[in-house]
């Protein structure tokens, strides 16, 4: 994969005004990236991932900033989702990160709320910073666990926070991305 991402590099160099002024990854670049399963490093072999350990990721993330930041950035965010995708059930799992052409986008901020509903969580929320939403398939959002109303704690003064999965077709952007350095990423705010 390393080899794969120097490779990219040149086409990724080609294409920094078009990233630039788009505000987001073009999708020339983006097949390439999904060809290669480079938003899918983390994913274990067993679900068709290339399962790569955290120092080969550094050194593809390295080679892709060397062309272009924005896309070492959008790469790397969807590390994030790829890796708590490990305590899902296999079920889950299999939905998420079965396809072999799916990407990820995802939030730490747990700027959302996630309420206890019927066995299950509804979630809601506004995330900023979602680097990689304008082409995420799924969408990991961390979140605030609630239960008839009120926070949960784990513990005084710790939250009970979880990471919750959302197809993109279930999220609104809002287009708030107009910066200077890393335009690119398309890091607009989320609403669900």
């Amino acid at each position: 994969v390393v080899g794969t991402a120097e490779g990219l590099a040149g086409t990724i160099v080609e294409r920094r005004a078009r990233t630039e002024s788009l505000r987001r990854v073009p999708d020339e670049i983006l097949d390439e990236l999904v060809e290669a399963q480079l938003f899918r490093l983390a994913v274990p072999a067993a679900l068709g991932g290339p399962e790569i350990d955290p120092l080969t990721s550094l050194d593809v993330y390295e080679r892709l900033a060397g062309a272009e930041p924005s896309v070492a950035w959008v790469v790397w965010n969807s590390s994030l989702p790829c890796l708590f995708g490990r305590f899902l059930d296999d079920e889950t799992r299999r939905e998420l990160f079965g396809a072999p052409d799916s990407k990820y986008a995802s939030s730490t901020r747990p700027t959302g709320t996630a309420a206890r509903d019927n066995g299950g969580f509804r979630v809601s929320g506004r995330w900023s910073l979602v680097s990689g939403c304008t082409h995420a398939d799924w969408l990991g959002f961390m979140c605030l666990v609630e239960k008839d109303g009120e926070i949960e704690m784990v513990e005084p003064g710790a939250p009970h926070m979880r990471m919750v999965f959302v197809p993109s077709d279930s999220v609104e952007i809002v287009d708030t991305w107009n910066v200077g350095g890393l335009r690119g990423t398309g890091s607009h705010d989320v609403v669900v």
